[in-house]
């Protein structure tokens, strides 16, 4: 079973995570992450969090786990926690796109630990977490970026961009932002460990 954490912030329209729901998905909110559920007309599992940005009445029916609103860790955080805890080792993250730099900041840490989304879709582009390999079948054209969000230094080739990146060494800090596809098929490899984001403007 995969999970779905869906957290605050501006997010995309239903059409854009269509493809990733099934029935198998675990969808755990964080927060006001529950709004947004709602308006992607999802039922969470479970609603994680102080409960102190939620807009709507949280059913009643659902599970809830609150804490308290001091705390050493974000609401998302928690919920990413609490699924792993559940078995879920892989998971989708929906929305914190934008909004307070040191939630963004946070997310982006996540990436340096193992408790890390596998994808990760905001309001404007859908991020895939690469440790091996991708293969992505996108509209020729379109606007991709790759970034290292670890301190590893991490070395890329792909297949199908404009601006090829060969045996790429990439670090954090250098990144290959606006790059766009010349063919409908691209493949991004990872040769020497760590991890890369793509992230597709949608």
């Amino acid at each position: 079973m995969k999970g779905i954490i869906i957290t605050g912030g501006k997010i995309p329209k239903r059409n854009v995570i269509e493809k990733f729901l099934n029935d198998e998905i675990y969808v755990a909110a964080a927060d006001s992450g529950y709004d947004n559920a709602l308006k992607l007309g999802l039922v969470p599992n479970v609603v994680i969090g102080d409960m102190d940005s939620v807009v709507n009445e949280i059913d009643k029916k659902l599970e809830q786990i609150i804490f308290p609103a001091e705390k050493d860790y974000t609401d998302t955080e928690l919920t990413a926690m609490h699924i792993r805890e559940k078995g879920i080792t892989e998971y989708i993250l929906i929305g914190g796109g934008e909004g307070r730099l040191d939630h963004v900041i946070s997310l982006l840490d996540s990436y340096s630990g193992k408790n890390y989304p596998e994808i990760w879709i905001t309001e404007k582009e859908i991020i895939y977490t690469v440790a091996n390999s991708l293969n992505l079948q996108l509209a020729s054209g379109s606007c991709i970026s790759l970034f290292n969000p670890c301190s590893q230094e991490t070395t890329i080739s792909t297949e199908g961009l404009v601006w090829e990146l060969l045996n790429e060494k990439i670090i954090r800090g250098k990144s290959s932002i606006s790059n766009r596809n010349f063919c409908e098929k691209i493949r991004i490899r990872v040769i020497n460990g760590g991890i890369v984001l793509v992230s597709v403007l949608t």
